[in-house]
Formats: C-alpha cells, sequence, structure tokens
C-alpha cells in the first residue's frame, strides 16, 4: 500500500551501493530480505498536508509525547492502543488520526516484512542530544532482526555505509569509547569531556577517510537491520546492521520506532 503523498506504484529501487536501498512505497522495504542489505529508505513523493500541522505543533512543544513503549500483541491492535493513550493536547483532531493511521500503516508492514504478529512501538518527541552518537539496533533474542524508524519532522538520522566502515573492531572500539564520554558527561560538566564528544563526533575514527557521513532524506521511512542483543558486543556481528545515528541538534523532532515482539509466525504453526 503506498503510503501518504506517494505516486501510486513503486519505482525500481536504487542504490549507489547494494546494502542501502531507495524506494518510494511501503512495499519496497521487501528489499531488506535480501541478506546483503542493511537499509531501505522508502522516501515519500510528497508529504501530506497534516504533517505540517504536526511539525509546527512538534517543534513548538504544543504536542509533547514522553519516551512511551506500546506492545501490540497483533497489528491491528496498535489503533486502538493509540486512540486510547496518545495525547490529544496541541493536534487537530484529523491531523491526531492521520498519524494514528500512519503509526498502524508502518506497524502492518513491519508484520508482513518480519512475519510477526506483535509489534513495539517506541515513540518520543525531544530536541536532539548528544547522547546517542553511531550505533545499531537490537532485538531480542532470536527475533527478527529487522524494524522500521519514521522521524516526522526536524532534523533527520544520519548512518554510514558499511563499505565506508574501516572493519568492526573499529567501530566497537569507537562505540565503547563514546559511551564511556557520554556517562561522564552525564556525571559532570567538565567541558573537557563535551569538547572530546564534540571531537568524536566531527571526525568518527571507524571511517575509511575520505568516505562520507549520509542522511536519510527529510520524511523518509526506514526499514533497518538490526541484530541480535546477544551478538552486541561480537565485532562482526555489528557489520550486520545499519550503523546510525541521531543529529546532535536542532528542533524537537517526532521520532518513532517499530521492532518485532515475537518471532515469524510461520515457525509457531503446529
Amino acid at each position: 500500500m503506498p503510503i501518504d503523498g506517494e505516486r501510486s506504484g513503486a519505482r525500481a529501487l536504487a542504490a549507489g551501493c547494494a546494502e542501502i536501498l531507495y524506494g518510494d512505497t511501503l512495499a519496497d522495504i521487501a528489499g531488506l530480505l535480501d541478506p546483503g542489505v542493511r537499509a531501505v529508505i522508502v522516501q515519500p513523493v510528497t508529504l501530506p498536508h497534516w504533517h505540517d500541522e504536526l511539525r509546527t505543533a512538534v517543534e513548538s512543544g504544543r504536542f509533547v509525547v514522553e519516551r512511551r513503549q506500546w506492545q501490540a500483541r497483533r497489528p491491528e491492535a496498535l489503533v486502538h492502543l493509540l486512540e486510547q493513550d496518545l495525547p490529544h493536547d496541541g493536534l487537530g483532531f484529523e491531523t491526531r488520526l492521520a498519524l494514528i493511521d500512519d503509526l498502524a500503516l508502518l506497524g502492518d508492514a513491519l508484520a508482513r516484512l518480519a512475519d510477526c504478529r506483535g509489534l513495539l512501538l517506541r515513540l518520543f518527541t525531544e530536541r536532539p542530544t548528544r547522547h546517542c552518537g553511531f550505533h545499531v539496533d537490537t532485538v531480542g533474542p532470536d527475533l527478527p532482526p529487522v524494524g522500521l524508524l519514521r522521524v516526522y519532522n526536524g532534523a533527520a538520522t544520519n548512518f554510514v555505509r558499511n563499505a565506508d566502515v574501516a572493519d568492526g573492531v573499529s567501530f566497537m572500539r569507537y562505540f565503547k569509547r563514546r559511551e564511556a564520554l557520554v556517562r561522564q558527561h552525564a556525571a559532570s560538566v567538565e567541558p573537557a569531556t563535551v569538547d572530546a564528544l564534540c571531537e568524536l563526533d566531527a571526525a568518527p575514527d571507524f571511517i575509511v577517510r575520505g568516505r562520507a557521513v549520509e542522511q536519510v532524506p527529510a520524511g523518509a521511512i526506514v526499514a533497518f537491520r538490526h541484530i541480535d542483543v546477544t551478538r552486541v558486543n561480537n565485532a562482526d556481528a555489528v557489520l550486520q546492521a545499519w550503523i546510525h545515528s541521531s543529529p546532535m541538534e536542532g528542533a524537537r523532532r517526532l521520532v518513532a520506532n517499530l521492532s518485532p515482539l515475537d518471532g515469524p509466525r510461520r515457525s509457531r504453526q503446529h
């Protein structure tokens, strides 16, 4: 089913490198079933008018979603959970319903991609901070290692192609160093810690010299590969997932992240 603002019918997927694919309908996320693909970026041709009201409401602080999680045991239950719990303040009636419908559409798409029933939706409105640098997302043990991300407004997600990563060991060294700096920053206000974070973010040392950090187009949906949480410290395993980073500054954003709650339905049939 095409997402809002798309022309009907998927255009051919295009890629500068096979690990990242681009499409314009949610059907295109099936490209992630290729084990060599790390992410499929679905970019609408245009965004529907309700996105304008949503953006204004989020950036002005009128519409606020504290970090929340919804667990839907089946895709169709997500609509009912959101109708009950999604804040009303700051959004018009039609815009709130359109947002719920859009999130439900993402849930349906993930259920088809992962062949799962249960879904976990994480949703929040926040200004970007330096808390989250380049990383990979994880799923629980033995769950389908895929998920969806949509940033509805504001600065978009940064990413690097795995072909541009020196090696998994270099990435893990960067990741652990940055996590330590974030903990230090949370525990003190030492300018040196902030300076070290800024320096690391300006030139991540796991990226091959001369290769660029890329950015997801505004309003796009990303279907991307995760790794099993039990392999998060495996230097080879991290290169099987999509390495990405939140922006470090900007206006408040509405961010949705969906992942499976259970495994393939076929494996549960007797």
